[in-house]
């Protein structure tokens, strides 16, 4: 788990490692269909919460190039991980979560969700007043 891990850290560049990045996604995914993985993501010493955002950050900053399944992946791993982190008590949960980052990563993936919604808007807003004016 800890090597998958290790390999998603190396991968920098999500376009150009986009088949490396597709198998390690889906073995961490095949991995957390086994409690003792799911165990093992959530304990802190593993830092598999601050590994996958930085993944995901990667991920929706390449934009379309990336594709949108590897991210709904990486969201789907850390929804397994948090959920069984939720049932533990606070400390273990805040130190799952406690990153170098901080509250950085929350501010950096909101702004691409922000701006990812705006666009759909803008472009739903141009389509309907281009109706109005043809």
């Amino acid at each position: 788990m800890q090597i998958l891990l290790r390999r998603l850290l190396c991968v920098k560049n999500v376009v150009r490692s986009k088949p490396l990045l597709q198998v390690l996604l889906k073995l961490l995914l095949l991995c957390t269909k086994v409690r003792s993985n799911q165990e093992l993501l959530a304990s802190p010493q593993v830092g598999s919460i601050e590994v996958l955002l930085a993944t995901a950050e990667r991920c929706l900053s390449a934009g379309k190039a990336a594709e949108p399944r590897l991210t709904e992946q990486i969201l789907a791993i850390m929804e397994t991980i948090l959920t069984l982190a939720a049932d533990k008590p606070l400390d273990h949960f805040l130190q799952l979560t406690r990153t170098d980052k901080g509250a950085a990563h929350v501010h950096d993936l909101l702004q691409f969700v922000t701006a990812e919604v705006n666009l759909i808007l803008r472009q739903f807003c141009y389509f309907h007043l281009s109706l109005y004016f043809i």
